[in-house]
Parts: C-alpha cells; sequence; structure tokens
C-alpha cells in the first residue's frame, strides 16, 4: 500500500471499474485488473497508475488506451482499495476470483448511496450528456451529417432537452441508481439493447450538478457538465425572446428585442460550438 495520502477517491475508483474495468485470473493464477478508457480520458488514469503502479498503452487500431495493474504489491493495495465497493455483480464476481487467490478476505458489498463518488466514477466510465433537439426551424439541417450537422440541428432548433444518464447492457447495474425514486430507466432495442438510467429535468439535473460539486467528474465529460449551468441560462433567456416576440410592440422597443436576440443567437452560437469542442 501507498505510504502517502492518496489523491484518490475509492468510491469513484470503484465506479469506473464497475464500468470500464476487467479482473482476470491466468490459469497460472496470475491475476491482473484492466481499464479501457479513451485516448482522451488517459490524464483520468495516471493517478491510478502512479499510486498502483500500472502501465498504460495504446490499444491497436481503436482511439482507447488501456491501464493494467499486475504487479503482486500494487494489485494487492487496489484490491483492497475497492473491496466491498463494487456495485457491479459481474465485476464483483471477476474481483471475488482474484481477490480469494491472492488471499484478500472479501468483505460484503455495501450500498449503494450518493453520499460517495461512486456515481462520479460509474459516470466517468458508461455515462452520457447529450442536447436532444426537438423542434428545428430548418427542417434542411436534419440531412446534414456527423458533428456538424449536430452544431447546425442544435443552433437552429427551437426546443431543445438536456439529458444526463448512464447506460449498461444489463439493468442491474443501474436499477439500484433510481434510490428514493430518483431518476427513471428506460431500454432502447438498438445496438444488441441497453439500459438507461437518466434524469431530464432542471430539478433533478441540478441535484446531480449538486453531487458533481463534491465528487467532480475526472474524465472529459466533466466540461459538458460545466457548461450545463450556461445551457439553462440560455433556456430562460430564449423562452423570455419567446413572449416579447409575441407582444404588439412598435419602433424603437422593436429594434432593441431584435438587437437583444441577434446578440443572444451568436451567443447562443458559441455555446454550441463549445459543447461539441469544435474550435473556429
Amino acid at each position: 500500500m501507498a505510504n502517502y495520502k492518496t489523491k484518490l477517491n475509492y468510491y469513484w475508483l470503484a465506479g469506473l471499474i464497475d464500468g470500464d474495468g476487467y479482473f482476470y485470473l491466468s490459469k497460472t493464477n496470475y491475476g491482473c485488473l484492466e481499464l479501457t478508457v479513451a485516448s482522451a480520458d488517459r490524464p483520468m488514469l495516471e493517478d491510478i497508475r502512479k499510486e498502483f503502479n500500472g502501465r498504460i498503452k495504446p490499444r491497436a487500431g481503436t482511439a482507447s488506451v488501456r491501464l493494467r495493474v499486475h504487479n503482486k504489491v500494487g494489485l494487492l493495495a487496489l484490491l483492497h482499495a475497492v473491496n466491498g465497493r463494487l456495485q457491479n455483480s459481474v465485476r464483483q464476481k471477476q474481483f471475488e476470483t482474484v481477490a480469494l487467490a491472492y488471499g484478500v478476505s472479501v468483505k460484503p458489498t455495501q450500498a449503494f448511496s450518493w453520499q460517495n463518488g461512486y456515481f462520479s466514477g460509474l459516470f466517468d466510465a458508461d455515462g452520457k450528456i447529450t442536447i436532444s433537439v426537438k423542434n428545428l426551424q430548418f427542417k434542411s439541417h436534419s440531412t446534414i451529417p456527423k458533428t456538424y450537422g449536430k452544431i447546425m440541428r442544435l443552433t437552429h432548433s427551437s426546443n431543445s432537452q438536456l439529458i444526463i444518464g448512464v447506460t449498461s447492457k444489463y439493468r442491474h447495474c443501474v436499477d439500484f441508481l433510481c434510490t428514493n425514486r430518483f431518476g427513471k430507466i428506460s431500454y432502447d432495442r438498438s445496438q444488441n439493447g441497453y439500459y438507461t438510467w437518466y434524469v431530464t429535468s432542471q430539478e433533478d439535473i441540478g441535484k446531480l450538478l449538486q453531487y458533481f460539486e463534491m465528487y467532480p467528474p475526472q474524465s472529459s465529460r466533466k466540461t459538458r457538465v460545466n457548461l450545463v449551468p450556461a445551457y439553462f441560462n440560455f433556456k430562460k433567456k430564449f423562452a423570455s425572446f419567446a413572449f416579447a416576440a409575441k407582444a404588439k410592440s412598435k419602433g424603437s422597443d422593436q429594434d432593441l428585442c431584435n438587437s437583444q436576440s441577434k446578440a443572444y443567437r451568436i451567443k447562443w452560437s458559441t455555446f454550441v460550438k463549445a459543447w461539441f469542442e469544435v474550435c473556429n
């Protein structure tokens, strides 16, 4: 075990492993943890690598990197760090196989709680934060492909919906997130089927933002999380401009309204580009 104060939140680590990790034991009782994330999230793995003496390598042919922890000292420390904190039954079974081979006594699984960093780690692994377009003012943009098309559709949409969630192939891996009836779960038949726990209301998203203030995400998703308050400010302003447009204003009042609306559209366009991380 490291002889210095850890920078890691072990609940966060357990959530990340539940989503993107894999424990295995070879035929020769050689234990290992693997964590695979997008290449953009490599910095997120650095503290884990340093604490448990792992190795990070790019995966050939993919835009991802993999952390391996297989040295005995580091793996033992990691097993103790997440012992009792995993929620995914598949990952827990893998953990138990390796833990027992290394003489680690398996602790009972702790009940999920919003009072620790577990969800933040799971969100870093399997989270999604998107803005869906509900109504397009310019239908032609619906056929524009890839990221530019997404930018154009959101820029010219008159209505949109922010969604924050976590996806999994198995329902039991997200069911426990509905503690105190917080959030909903949907099933999508595409991509061989998967379940999504999600929130959409501004009130529920506000609760998540408060949670993320205590337990910040470490992946690239944190960029969008930080933009959420700005999104709701734009929604509020758009509603006020829509109300003003219905009023029967004349002369300079109408000119002022048009000027404010134009300024809003320019700022909104800049926000949308930042949302998709596109540089001018």
